[in-house]
């Protein structure tokens, strides 16, 4: 998968890095008009764009869990969010404390998957 800096590509970047790699990550308001969730393949794909979602500078928790509320009170899909960190360092960081409760919390919901990006393309 090819990771734009930045979240940053355009139509023309995005169709040259699809020619190369398995999936191109950028950001979700460049792949998305509609939706801020992506698609999950229903199976091994050959070509992939991805639309994700950052936030930052400052410690993010408040936004990961109001883009995680509103993800899971929608009609489904596959939500990427960008962390750069934890607690103090990086940019946009998320505090361990939160990280360590939201996935507990997560991994009770029998309707919901958490996987690596990886993991998915590979399947």
């Amino acid at each position: 998968m090819y990771k734009f800096a930045y979240n940053a590509s355009n139509q023309e970047l995005d169709e040259y890095a699809l020619k190369r790699v398995l999936a191109a990550r950028t950001g979700g308001w460049l792949a998305f008009k509609d939706t801020k969730y992506n698609t999950i393949p229903l199976k091994r794909v050959q070509r992939l764009q991805l639309g994700c979602w950052g936030h930052g500078p400052d410690l993010c928790d408040d936004y990961i869990e109001s883009e995680v509320n509103d993800f899971l009170s929608g009609s489904g899909g596959w939500l990427i969010l960008n962390l750069h960190g934890l607690d103090d360092e990086g940019w946009g960081p998320i505090s361990t404390k939160y990280l360590d409760r939201l996935l507990k919390r997560l991994i009770t919901i029998k309707s919901l998957d958490v996987f690596s990006t990886g993991r998915v393309m590979t399947t």
